[in-house]
């Protein structure tokens, strides 16, 4: 894959505004994870719930690694590729720098969540389905969590000693999000399995993209 073509900087004819829903339950802050504990833990509550739903509307944010890059998606290869962008660039380049956050519950607030990234017409959820790769699918968040739909879902849990989180596969509990440098130069969003309990490459912060709010 030629990633050099892709990191140019969107123009604004390619990247529209979207306007985000608004929060409800949940305030997309630093300190958002600290309320979010959840109740069970991962195995209690997959035997307990009988469905797992949306927790609120789905907030807007921007992600960044834990190099302080900012998550830019590629929409010709369907990757996404941390970026140095100031504020101006990160609104220059929505809504590829906009990711829908939804959260869902399982018998009381958790976790779980799942991403997104919206232009005007389309919707491209990230999932890792495919053989404990990441890629992208096509459509809109589903209300109610099906079999069909577990690639889309990931375990959040605050880094412990620091404002980093992490998200789990729920699919594939030993793999996370994770980013990794690829041509000594692009650093890009993969799966990773994780062997050690300090791993800087699968801790993430988002803070809330307040540019965009109705």
């Amino acid at each position: 894959m030629d990633l050099a073509e892709g990191i140019k900087m969107a123009t604004a004819k390619d990247c529209q505004e979207v306007a985000c829903a608004p929060e409800e339950d949940c305030k997309l802050n630093p300190n958002f994870i600290d309320n979010m504990e959840p109740k069970f833990g991962e195995e209690e509550c997959l035997l307990s719930c009988e469905a797992v739903i949306k927790f609120s509307d789905p907030g807007c944010v921007n992600l960044k690694n834990s190099n302080g890059k900012i998550a830019f998606f590629k929409k010709e290869e369907e990757v996404v590729i941390f970026e140095e962008m100031t504020d101006h660039e990160k609104i220059e380049n929505a809504p590829w720098t906009q990711f829908m956050l939804q959260m869902y519950c399982c018998n009381g607030p958790t976790s779980l969540v799942a991403f997104s990234v919206k232009s005007e017409n389309e919707s491209y959820i990230l999932s890792c389905k495919n053989y404990q790769e990441l890629h992208f699918k096509h459509g809109d968040f589903p209300y109610t969590i099906e079999d069909k739909d577990q690639d889309i879902l990931f375990w959040q849990s605050k880094v412990i000693g620091c404002e980093k989180v992490e998200f789990k596969s729920f699919l594939y509990p030993e793999y996370y999000l994770a980013w990794e440098k690829i041509q000594d130069k692009y650093e890009i969003l993969v799966l990773k399995k994780k062997l050690d309990n300090v791993e800087m490459s699968t801790m993430f912060t988002y803070e809330r993209n307040r540019n965009y709010e109705n």
